[in-house]
C-alpha cells in the first residue's frame, strides 16, 4: 500500500513541530479552506462596490445596498427603538461623539452620513422664573356668586339687615361697600357686621363673618389654604378685604422636546407657595440646540401636594413662553418625570455596542456607560472598573469588558442592576476591534493567545492548543502591538487580520478539528450584515464580500514524516479538480517539484532515499486525495 496517504486534510498547529503532527495536520497552511475535511482554496472575496471614502476603515449597511462607510474607527448601529417612525442609525465618531442619522441618508456609494446630528436633547441649565397672577374667578368654581349682607348686632340681636351692594376694587380680594342706613331704635353701641355667602348653583360654599374693629380676622377653611375677611372704614364709606391662605409650597421644573420628541433631563428646580386664587407663570429658557435635532418645545413639570414626584402639567410640549400654569390637582394630562437623569452621551468615548434588551454600551477611560432602555440619546447608567477599558463586546449572557490586566462580565437585564464580575483569567485585551462575537461565546485577542468567554467562564484552552504564548507573539506580535488586529465570526470561522500587515488567520474554534489556516488578505475593516449572513470588508476604498468571488493560490505543506529505515518514492496519485503544484522535501531540502494537470497517477524522478519526508500542495484547484508510494504495485492495493 502507499506509504503517504491523505484523503482528509488538517489545518496548521504552529505549536508543534513538523514531525508530531497528526498525520492529516499541516506544518503551512495558508489561504485554505478546510471546511469539508478536502483541501480547497479559500475564496478572495467578490468585488462588491467602490465607496467615496478612502481608507474605509469602518462599514455600516442595513440592507446591502445602500452604506455609510468611514476613513477612520466608527461603531454604528440601527435604533434600538422599536419600529422606530424615524429610521435612525447611531454612531460614535473616532473623536467620541455620539451621532445620529437616518438610513435614508446612506448611499450607494457609502461616505459619512450627509446630514446628522449629536444623540440627544441639550438638558436646560437655567431654573424656571416663577410669578403668581391673581385669578378672577375661583379656580375649582368658576361660576361662584359672592353675596353680601350687612347688620347692627348688639346683645346677640340684628338690626338693619341688608343686602349690600359692593364695588369690586381687586376680584376675590377687595370690594367697597356702604354701611346699611341705622334704624332710629338701633342701639347706638351696635357694632356693624358683614356677611359674605359664596354659592354656585344652590351649593354653598362658603359663610364668614366679620365685625367691625374686630382684632383678628375671620377664617374660614372651607376652601383649600382658607380665607380671612376683614372689614376696615375707608373715607366715605367701607372695604371688605379677603386675605387667601397659602395652598402648598410647589417645585417647578421644565424639559425641552426636540422634533423627535425626545426629551432632556430637567432643569435645576424653582419654589414656589401660590393661594388658592393663584396661577403660577413659568418663564423658561431653552438652551443652545446647536449641531442638535431641532428643539419644538418644552414640557413643564411641578409636585402636587406633598407628592415628591414631578408630574406633567403640560399636556403636549409647549412653545408658549411664560406658560401659564392653572392646574389645581393632577389630570389625565399628567405623567410622572422618567427623565430626571437623562444626560445625554459623554463626549470623548472610545467604543460602542448594540446590548440586546434595546439599549448602548459606550467606554471612555475606566468607565462603561449606558443608555436608558429604547431611548438612545439618554445616557444615566454606568460601571467603573479599576483599569483602563480596552474593549466592550457582546456576548449570548453578558456584556465582555477587557482592561490591560484582566477582563469582566457585565450581567443583568437592565443597565440599572447591572454588575460586573471579574473573570478568573489574568488575560487583557488588545482594543475593541481585537474583540468579536462567536457563537454564544466572546472571543478576544490577548497578548497569550485567544480568549473564550461564555457567561462567567474565560479560557485560553483553544489558543494553547495551535500556540505557545511565543509562537503567538512571533506570528502576530507586530499586528498586537499597534493593535491593528481586528477579529470577525463568520460561518463558524474566526477571521483574524489586519489592516497594517498582510498577516490574518481563519480558524474554526469551536467543534472538533480546529482548521488554523493562515489567511493573507489585509483587510481595512469588516462588517456582519446578519440579515443577509454576509460579511463585507474593504481594501482601500473597494468593499468585498467575504468568501465569495474567484479562488485565491493555496498552500498546505503536510507534516514531516519519520520513517525508521530510509525510505525511496517513485510515484504518487492525486484527486484534484485542476492543475496543482506538488513538491516533495527530502531532509527538509526540495527534492522534486511538478506541476500536475489534475487527477491522476504520475511518475516521479528515481532519486535518493531519506528517513524525512513531506510534501507541499499549491494552486488553486481543490485536492480530494494525494497518495504517494515507492512503486506503482503499491497503489493497486490503495
Amino acid at each position: 500500500m502507499a506509504t503517504i496517504v491523505l484523503r482528509e486534510f488538517a489545518g496548521e498547529v504552529p505549536r508543534l513541530e513538523p514531525y508530531l503532527l497528526e498525520p492529516d495536520a499541516a506544518q503551512l497552511a495558508s489561504n485554505c479552506d478546510l471546511t469539508t475535511g478536502s483541501l480547497a482554496p479559500l475564496k478572495g472575496g467578490v468585488l462588491f462596490s467602490t465607496m467615496s471614502s478612502n481608507p474605509v476603515r469602518s462599514i455600516y449597511t442595513r440592507d446591502g445596498l445602500y452604506f455609510f462607510t468611514w476613513t477612520s474607527d466608527t461603531d454604528a448601529y440601527q435604533s434600538p427603538v422599536i419600529n422606530d417612525a424615524y429610521d435612525r442609525v447611531y454612531y460614535l465618531t473616532a473623536g467620541g461623539s455620539l451621532r445620529v442619522t437616518t438610513h435614508g441618508v446612506a448611499t450607494l456609494n457609502g461616505g459619512p452620513p450627509n446630514q446628522s446630528w449629536l444623540a440627544g436633547v441639550p438638558a436646560p441649565t437655567v431654573a424656571p422664573t416663577l410669578a403668581l397672577t391673581t385669578r378672577s374667578t375661583l379656580p375649582d368654581y368658576p361660576s361662584a356668586v359672592f353675596s353680601w349682607k350687612g347688620w347692627y348686632e348688639f346683645a346677640g340681636t340684628r338690626y338693619d339687615e341688608t343686602t349690600l351692594a359692593t364695588t369690586t376694587i381687586l376680584p376675590l380680594r377687595e370690594y367697597n361697600f356702604a354701611a346699611p342706613v341705622k334704624g332710629t331704635d338701633t342701639p347706638v353701641s351696635a357694632v356693624l357686621v358683614v356677611q359674605l355667602t359664596i354659592t354656585e348653583n344652590s351649593k354653598s360654599l362658603l359663610i364668614l363673618d366679620s365685625r367691625e374693629g374686630q382684632a383678628t380676622p375671620s377664617r374660614s377653611t372651607a376652601l383649600p389654604g382658607g380665607v380671612e375677611l376683614a372689614i376696615r372704614k375707608n373715607a366715605t364709606n367701607y372695604t371688605a378685604i379677603l386675605t387667601w391662605g397659602v395652598v402648598e409650597t410647589r417645585a417647578y421644573v421644565y424639559t425641552c422636546v426636540n422634533t423627535w420628541l425626545e426629551e432632556s433631563a430637567p432643569s435645576p428646580a424653582t419654589l414656589v407657595s401660590p393661594t388658592y386664587i393663584q396661577d403660577v407663570q413659568v418663564t423658561m429658557a431653552a438652551p443652545s440646540f446647536s449641531d442638535y435635532r431641532p428643539f419644538s418645545g418644552f414640557n413643564v413639570y411641578r409636585t402636587f401636594g406633598t407628592t415628591a414626584s414631578y408630574l406633567k402639567v403640560t399636556v403636549n410640549a409647549t412653545t408658549a413662553n411664560p406658560y401659564l400654569d392653572v392646574a389645581r390637582s393632577p389630570t389625565s394630562a399628567f405623567s410622572a418625570l422618567a427623565s430626571q437623569n437623562w444626560t445625554v452621551a459623554p463626549t470623548g468615548l472610545s467604543g460602542m455596542v448594540a446590548m440586546p434588551n434595546g439599549y448602548f454600551a459606550a467606554y471612555k477611560e475606566n468607565a462603561v456607560y449606558f443608555s436608558e432602555p429604547y431611548r438612545p440619546g439618554a445616557w444615566p447608567y454606568s460601571l467603573s472598573f479599576p483599569k483602563a477599558v480596552r474593549g466592550i463586546c457582546v456576548g449570548a449572557q453578558s456584556l465582555v469588558v477587557t482592561t490591560p490586566e484582566t477582563c469582566y462580565s457585565v450581567f443583568g437585564a437592565h443597565p440599572a442592576s447591572l454588575q460586573s464580575q471579574v473573570l478568573p483569567l489574568p488575560q487583557g485585551g488588545i482594543a475593541k476591534r481585537s474583540m468579536t462575537a462567536a457563537e454564544g461565546a466572546v472571543a478576544f485577542a490577548s497578548p497569550d493567545g485567544i480568549v473564550l468567554v461564555a457567561g462567567s467562564n474565560a479560557s485560553l484552552d483553544f489558543s494553547q492548543k495551535l500556540f505557545t504564548r511565543d509562537k503567538w507573539r512571533d506570528r502576530y506580535g507586530a499586528s498586537l502591538n499597534d493593535a491593528s488586529l481586528r477579529l470577525a465570526f463568520h460561518d463558524g470561522y474566526l477571521i483574524g487580520t489586519s489592516y497594517a500587515r498582510a498577516a490574518g488567520f481563519i480558524v474554526r474554534p469551536h467543534g472538533a478539528g480546529m482548521a488554523y489556516s493562515r489567511y493573507d488578505v489585509q483587510m481595512d475593516s469588516m462588517f456582519w450584515l446578519p440579515s443577509l449572513d454576509t460579511l463585507y470588508y474593504s481594501v482601500g476604498n473597494t468593499i468585498y464580500r467575504f468568501r465569495a468571488g474567484s479562488v485565491l493560490t493555496l498552500d498546505w505543506w503536510s507534516r514531516e514524516y519519520i520513517f525508521q529505515k530510509p525510505a525511496g518514492f517513485a510515484v504518487f496519485y492525486v484527486r484534484a479538480t485542476g492543475s496543482v503544484t506538488l513538491t516533495f522535501y527530502r531532509e527538509g531540502t526540495q527534492f522534486y517539484q511538478v506541476t500536475v494537470p489534475g487527477t491522476g497517477t504520475y511518475r516521479m524522478p528515481p532519486g535518493l532515499t531519506g528517513l524525512r519526508w513531506s510534501v507541499r500542495v499549491q494552486g488553486t484547484s481543490t485536492v480530494n486525495e494525494l497518495l504517494v508510494a515507492s512503486s506503482m504495485e503499491e497503489l493497486k492495493s490503495v
